[in-house]
């Protein structure tokens, strides 16, 4: 999802702000140029990727190649944790980590929520199951699982 403000041609003294979020697996601009008359296609004006002056730092330090740096700021603002270890024990901690980072910001009632990054599908998916099993023991989730088909952009199942 991405958040932009925009500008109409017919309309340009009021910004609007403008959430778009593509149901189709293609660009989301395509889609708008396709279904709206050309005057009523937006222009993107400005985009705020990071609000603070410490995230544009950090950010800026990252496109440096001055990754070191980068990640010592974020663990300092408690941003990004690295963790080490056997795979199996990482998976677990990230888990733990996710549930423990999740219901802190419920409880606080944030806006902000838990994102997790990992470098390969496969370590996605343990993640992904980890999380699922602990959701499972605090009867967030049932015992039932599915699985549905499903084909993505080149029609691949």
């Amino acid at each position: 999802m991405v958040a932009a403000r925009l500008r109409a041609s017919r309309c340009p003294s009021k910004p609007k702000l403008l959430v778009v979020t593509a149901i189709e697996a293609r660009d989301t601009i395509e889609i708008m140029r396709r279904v709206l008359p050309r005057e009523a296609i937006p222009e993107l004006l400005t985009t705020v990727r990071q609000a603070s002056k410490r995230s544009r730092e950090i950010t800026g330090l990252f496109r440096e190649a001055r990754t070191a740096e980068a990640l010592a700021m974020k663990r300092e603002d408690g941003t990004a944790r690295l963790i080490g270890g056997a795979q199996d024990k990482v998976v677990q901690r990230i888990a733990d980590f996710y549930i423990e980072r999740r219901d802190t910001l419920r409880a606080s009632r944030a806006k902000r929520r838990v994102t997790v990054s990992a470098l390969t599908n496969e370590e996605a998916a343990d993640i992904s199951r980890a999380i699922r099993t602990r959701m499972k023991e605090h009867r967030e989730l049932g015992p039932e699982e599915r699985s549905l088909a499903s084909v993505d952009q080149r029609d691949v199942t």
